[in-house]
This record gives C-alpha cells, structure tokens and sequence, in this order.
C-alpha cells in the first residue's frame, strides 16, 4: 500500500487465471494482514468449493515459472482488446472507459439498433445466440439497475 495507514487495510485478491492464461481453473488468493484471514476464510468456506488439486498443483507450477514466461502477456492482452474494442465501436456500442489493466469492456449496448430496449440480461443473450459473442450483463456490476 502506497498511502500511509493503508498496509493494515490492504487486501490483494488475485487468480492464476488471467496471470498465467489458465482461464477458467479459478484458483485464486488474498494477501491480507493477519487479522483479516478468519473473517475471510468465513466467507471463503460460504461461498466457494475447493479447486481441484490437480488445478491448485498447476497453480504452483505456473506461479514458479520465470518472470519471461509472463513477459509478453500484457502487449498480447493490449492487442486482443483493441481488436474487440475497434469491432465493438464499428457495430455500435459505447465504450466510455477503455481499460488499463484488463481486455474486458464495458460497453454501453443501448445504441444498437438490433438491441435497443432490451434488458442487458436479453441483449447479452441475444449476442451470444445470434452473434456468436458471449457477453455477460453488465448490470451486476453497478447499483441502479
């Protein structure tokens, strides 16, 4: 934590799923000062099921490769997401926010003719039938929906 006071309230949560390109093996962590670990293992245990251990033992492995292995990640992330963000603008969609640190983007849909007054949960749908692209509905992710 850069700011002072922020270390004793700094969680780190990450996954080798995006770090190491094992998407969906969902084998995640927190770092986090000690006094938050039972709290957290609570909601671990309520939430979530064990990864298999064939996953948590790839997991090592990738997380013990050489620092060359995750070299070209991000220029590779970069390309791929200009490349969905250029198609996405083309049809229609409204990226206000292009992302930094991940390929993923939130598009507004509402200007696409094709999917104009649908619900996101619909218009999510209706693109991965009949488009092909599988789009998960944005509206879990702010209040006010």
């Amino acid at each position: 934590a850069l700011c002072p006071g922020m270390a004793e309230r700094t969680l780190v949560v990450n996954a080798i799923s995006k770090t190491a390109r094992a998407t969906g093996w969902r084998v995640g962590w927190v770092v986090s000062p000690a006094h938050y670990t039972t709290a957290l293992r609570g909601v671990h245990d309520q939430l979530v099921l064990q990864a298999p251990t064939p996953l948590q033992f790839g997991a090592a492995a990738l997380l013990q490769m050489p620092d060359g292995f995750f070299a070209g990640h991000c220029a590779e992330y970069a390309a791929k997401r200009d490349v969905l963000l250029r198609a996405i603008t083309d049809a229609g969609f409204i990226v206000t926010a292009v992302p930094h640190g991940a390929y993923y983007l939130f598009a507004d849909y509402r200007s696409v003719p094709a999917l104009q007054g649908m619900s996101p949960t619909e218009a999510a749908m209706k693109m991965t039938k009949d488009v092909g692209v599988a789009c998960v509905p944005g509206d879990n992710f702010y209040l006010g929906s």
